[in-house]
């Protein structure tokens, strides 16, 4: 019983923190022009929203410690690791002035 109540209550401060951090400051296009995010994780990361995706996947598997939490918190940071560094890819051919610093997905690590 107690470590269920841990469970779900870890689970639910690691969604709140993720998406706190992520949630209002994702990139906004207005007309034709995209405002580009200073808030936040983006101030470090392109897709902060994966980044905080892949933290929830990994409090998951690791509150789980089943081999399928694992594997499915694995292919979740391929995944979405590729669709950031996409999102990043584009935002620096589209966006004249897109800070060149950020990485894509984890900050500090040049991806």
């Amino acid at each position: 019983w107690y470590q269920r109540r841990v469970r779900v209550r870890y689970s639910d401060n690691i969604k709140s923190i993720s998406s706190g951090i992520n949630a209002e400051y994702g990139a906004k296009r207005v007309g034709n022009v995209y405002l580009i995010p200073h808030k936040g994780m983006f101030q470090y990361v392109s897709a902060a929203n994966y980044f905080g995706e892949i933290l929830e996947w990994f409090g998951f598997a690791l509150l789980l410690q089943t081999p399928a939490a694992a594997w499915f918190s694995l292919f979740s940071t391929l995944f979405l690791g590729q669709r950031g560094y996409q999102t990043h890819q584009y935002y620096l051919k589209k966006i004249e002035n897109y800070p060149k610093s950020r990485s894509s997905v984890f900050p500090f690590s040049g991806f």
